[in-house]
């Protein structure tokens, strides 16, 4: 079954590799507030599809590789 997530407001920063091997993961809303998503962070997440990141996050090195099929809107 795939899935979607919603970080809840508040959260400042996504750590390395939390989510990283997610196979199931298809969708990941994060919270206007974030400033910071890890190395690795989302690695492996091959069925991750939309991703929408706020504008002053910075994203870190290979934060989402394997992620082929992703499509990052900015808000």
């Amino acid at each position: 079954r795939l899935a979607g997530i919603r970080i809840p407001s508040g959260v400042k920063r996504i750590g390395q590799s939390a989510f990283s091997g997610c196979k199931n993961l298809t969708d990941v809303s994060l919270p206007e507030g974030l400033t910071e998503i890890g190395e690795w962070a989302f690695s492996g997440c091959e069925n991750l599809r939309h991703v929408a990141l706020p504008r002053r996050c910075q994203v870190g090195e290979y934060a989402f590789p394997d992620c082929c099929k992703v499509k990052k809107k900015l808000f």
